[in-house]
């Protein structure tokens, strides 16, 4: 499953310094990949691929949560 996310509503439930791009970076290396990085006008937008039997990840809020954890373990 794939899901189109905007780093603007990411940043709605991550408090990071991290930029898109390193938040990208960790999350394919560690958690649900990130197949490419749009960047938009003033944002970028993430094409995530979700695995079907991690449906927790298929929303901001999951993404976010993944993240948060993902994140400390590259010093961001």
């Amino acid at each position: 499953m794939d899901i189109k996310l905007p780093n603007s509503l990411l940043r709605k439930y991550l408090q990071t310094k991290a930029s898109a791009e390193k938040i990208s970076e960790a999350l394919t290396l560690c958690g649900p990949s990130v197949d490419r990085l749009h960047h938009l006008e003033d944002d970028y937008v993430y094409d995530i691929e979700v695995i079907t039997n991690r449906v927790d990840s298929a929303s901001a809020f999951g993404i976010a949560r993944e993240a948060a954890a993902i994140l400390p373990l590259f010093g961001l």
